[in-house]
């Protein structure tokens, strides 16, 4: 068990949720229903720092993504590659006074390696993506692939250092931070869930695999503690996500303050569930297969009994199984073959995308979100 704050190194903690049947993995989704019922389950204990507001599972062990199945793709979505599109952008945008002395760019857990490939399109420079889940290495222009963890053997004296969804997926955050930056590039690029938004009754979001959530002052206090100041720290995505990026300073204060969490007002687990379970009509299915798909089946014990389907547009998924539940995850084309008078979203976000796509197939039923506000 951690005792100590993995930010502040503080022992005040107060306790927020704990889970003894969670997925070990949410994004491993199986070929047979047998072989996804057999997913293994782990106990989870998140507690929130009452110094610094950093939220984090103190039980956890680090995970092995290297000899894992793994599929974290979304650009089969418009809406997200709109917003990926938009926030490399603004990263480009704000490093412009440097651009010409970009030379080499590392990016730590680059996933489908989408946001590095848009980053070799928009600067001059070598972009070396790093992800133990990949096959195997490529290369591609000035895009380099490499299916390993990021350490210190490496030496590529990166200028910038980017983390999108990775800070989550690591307990031990000031020597994972301090590992990857040991080269000093001058700028770090942080994007990571908000424990703002967790923390406002989404229970889904209590992972296994996300054992670390930061809001803007815990996330300041780290990057401060290791030199750097921020250029900018926002919320995106519907509040979900900080997007942040930090330059190398050598004049710096470091602001101390204590949170207030006497505001935090959790519902109960056992009423969140119901409230949902509540919201569900005959005849229905989920859009949704992704982590927090996963979470959400699992949680709610919706297993292949209760929804023999779930819809993705991911069509790597179609014909696998959700981990756990063992429901048959379906293109949404096959919507006009089963008898579906409801369609839930999971997110409020991708609603007018979801829409767009019915209205093409000509869907007569009903689309809702499954969270009831």
């Amino acid at each position: 068990m951690i005792k100590n704050c993995p930010v502040c190194n503080k022992n005040n903690f107060k306790k927020i949720f704990s889970n003894n049947k969670i997925p070990k993995y949410e994004l491993t989704y199986y070929l047979n229903k047998k072989a996804s019922l057999k997913h293994e389950f782990v106990k989870i204990n998140f507690v929130l720092c009452k110094n610094c507001g950093f939220l984090f599972n103190n039980i956890y062990r680090q995970l092995n993504y290297k000899d894992n199945s793994y599929d974290a793709n979304r650009s089969n979505s418009e809406y997200f590659i709109h917003y990926l599109q938009n926030i490399c952008n603004d990263l480009v945008k704000n490093i412009s006074d440097d651009k010409k002395n970009i030379k080499n760019v590392v990016e730590i857990g680059a996933g489908d390696g989408n946001f590095s490939k848009l980053l070799s399109s928009k600067l001059n420079c070598k972009v070396f993506a790093f992800d133990p889940s990949w096959s195997k290495k490529s290369k591609s222009k000035n895009l380099y692939k490499i299916n390993d963890y990021y350490t210190p053997k490496y030496k590529f004296h990166p200028d910038i250092v980017i983390f999108r969804h990775v800070l989550e997926h690591v307990s031990n955050v000031k020597k994972f931070i301090r590992n990857a930056i040991n080269e000093n590039p001058k700028y770090v690029f942080i994007e990571i869930p908000v424990a703002d938004f967790v923390l406002k009754n989404n229970f889904h979001y209590f992972e296994n695999e996300h054992c670390s959530y930061f809001n803007n002052y815990s996330l300041e206090l780290l990057m401060n503690n290791f030199g750097y100041k921020k250029v900018y720290i926002r919320k995106e995505f519907n509040n979900e996500y900080i997007v942040s990026l930090w330059r190398q300073t050598n004049n710096l204060k470091i602001k101390n303050k204590k949170m207030n969490i006497k505001k935090l007002k959790l519902i109960e687990y056992k009423k969140w569930k119901l409230k949902i379970l509540n919201n569900l009509k005959p005849k229905s299915i989920i859009w949704g297969a992704g982590g927090k798909g996963v979470m959400i089946f699992n949680m709610l014990n919706l297993n292949y009994k209760k929804f023999e389907y779930v819809i993705d547009i991911n069509h790597k998924l179609h014909g696998k199984y959700m981990p756990g539940t063992g429901n048959m995850i379906i293109s949404p084309l096959k919507i006009k073959e089963l008898d579906i008078k409801n369609i839930y979203f999971l997110n409020i976000l991708y609603k007018n995308e979801i829409k767009k796509f019915l209205d093409k197939i000509k869907y007569t039923g009903k689309l809702k979100s499954l969270f009831i506000k």
